[in-house]
């Protein structure tokens, strides 16, 4: 169960709202990026947690005046603070890929932005084309693209950058926006 905060794409999530929401709303999907989209930041984080292992050694032997310029102390209060950074480095990288989401409801389409302060929604019946695309070489290779929605109103099109599996996010966005315009008889 825990394992169910890494899912790019889950359907009818429970227990789950935003703030905006109607009473009679629904999640219907919830979209995030990919996690492939965070291998770059892995490697920076595996980078941070391997300096400490190499940079002591050479503070240790590192003299003024043939005096030592780092005690032991100080070189343990600087790794630590280094792997604290590096914790707060990994801890905000998750915060801003959790928290970048993509919502489709059964009345509306949101999008809340990494730092939650940007959030833009459209009806569905406002909907007019939903559209995927797989990049070249890797993103053939791992399913990853993007998936583009225009709109007829204020903000004429949604996109979602780096997803798993674009073309079934673009079906499930589809047949929700057709089953909406049936209901409102579009």
């Amino acid at each position: 169960m825990a394992l169910n905060i890494f899912k790019t794409f889950v359907k009818r999530p429970s227990n789950t709202n935003y703030q905006g929401s109607d009473t009679d709303e629904t999640i219907e999907i919830v979209i995030r990026k990919s996690l492939y989209s965070l291998v770059q930041k892995f490697f920076v984080a595996v980078l941070l947690f391997v300096i400490p292992l190499v940079i002591p050694s050479f503070l240790a032997k590192a003299t003024i005046y043939k005096a030592h310029v780092f005690d032991g102390s100080s070189i343990l209060v600087l790794t630590l603070f280094f792997y604290l950074v590096a914790f707060g480095f990994i801890f905000e990288t998750f915060l801003d890929w959790f928290f970048e989401v993509f919502l489709v409801t059964n009345k509306k389409v949101v999008d809340i932005n990494e730092d939650c302060r940007s959030i833009s929604e459209t009806p569905l019946l406002n909907v007019q084309d939903v559209s995927s695309e797989i990049s070249r070489g890797l993103g053939e290779i791992l399913n990853i693209g993007n998936v583009s929605i225009q709109t007829a109103g204020k903000m004429t099109e949604f996109k979602i950058d780096m997803i798993d599996n674009p073309s079934v996010v673009r079906d499930t966005i589809s047949d929700l926006v057709t089953k909406e315009k049936s209901h409102g008889n579009i």
